[in-house]
């Protein structure tokens, strides 16, 4: 259905003129699709100020027309602004049905939108302990974090801490074998001082002998 914007008699009349000089006949259709707009209820009003006109014009170029064509003039006019009505009427009723099945179409879209919100609602509702859970898993896994941290760096320091044991475990054992070494050393000492020690006294009792032989 076209919109009826900017339908003006000045529209029509210009419409029906290049239709009579197309050799077209002059209804409410052809106007129609000569605007490209505009529904018959519309235009019907205009048309037969057009033809209302029109025949106006015919009176005054032929004042001595007979009665009976006159007649048959008006009778024409008359069956086509009746079909002109009817098509009116026509499409009327086709926008009645229009308008009604656009309103049950509303109501049943108005039901559906009803409805989802019923269940939007609903998912809200059971969403709301969700959230508290959620708030909640939030804050003990921001515990752990912090947990997990800690507990990392005390592992770090932890390791440090043994490292340094292990240095020092180290430098220990260096200084048993030193220690050991010494005590090696010392006994290995003592050894052959007391093998000196032992030529020196034989050194000497020979010696006495060989003093002690000479007197």
């Amino acid at each position: 259905m076209g919109r009826d914007i900017n339908i003006t008699q000045e529209t029509v009349n210009d419409a029906a003129a290049k239709l009579l000089s197309n050799g077209q006949k002059v209804t409410t259709q052809h106007l129609r699709d000569v605007i490209g707009s505009g529904s018959n209820s519309t235009i019907l009003p205009f048309f037969q100020t057009w033809k209302s006109s029109q025949s106006d014009k015919a009176e005054v170029r032929e004042p001595l027309i007979a009665p009976t064509i006159s007649r048959a003039i008006q009778l024409y006019l008359t069956e086509r602004v009746q079909e002109a009505l009817r098509a009116a009427m026509e499409e009327n009723e086709e926008m009645r049905v229009d308008i009604r099945d656009l309103i049950i179409e509303a109501t049943g879209l108005r039901s559906e939108l009803e409805q989802m919100c019923r269940q939007n609602a609903a998912i809200r509702e059971k969403l709301m302990p969700l959230t508290g859970t959620i708030n909640q898993l939030k804050n003990e896994n921001q515990d752990l974090k912090g947990e997990l941290a800690a507990e990392r760096k005390a592992r770090e320091e932890t390791r440090l801490a043994l490292e340094r044991s292990a240095i020092r475990l180290e430098e220990i054992a260096s200084l048993h074998r030193e220690l050991a070494s010494l005590r090696a050393a010392e006994k290995a000492a003592r050894e052959h001082a007391a093998e000196l020690r032992g030529r020196l006294s034989a050194f000497e009792r020979r010696d006495d002998r060989e003093t002690s032989d000479l007197s």
